[in-house]
């Protein structure tokens, strides 16, 4: 019985590594966020240089 209950819970532990979701999700929205802000970025600059620098000009 008891082993049995030990390979269900290893399989659990397969299906979430370490048994921490959330900070996977946590690391996984960290990286999210800064792809977003660098691809933002990167198409910032495209806008600008399409619509024309003189218009954004400061």
């Amino acid at each position: 019985m008891a082993k049995k209950k030990s390979k269900r819970r290893h399989q659990s532990f397969k299906m979430t590594p370490h048994g921490h979701p959330q900070g996977k999700v946590f690391f996984y929205i960290v990286l999210a966020v800064l792809f977003g802000i660098a691809v933002g970025y990167l198409f910032r600059d495209q806008v600008i240089a399409v619509l024309g620098a003189a218009t954004f000009s400061y």
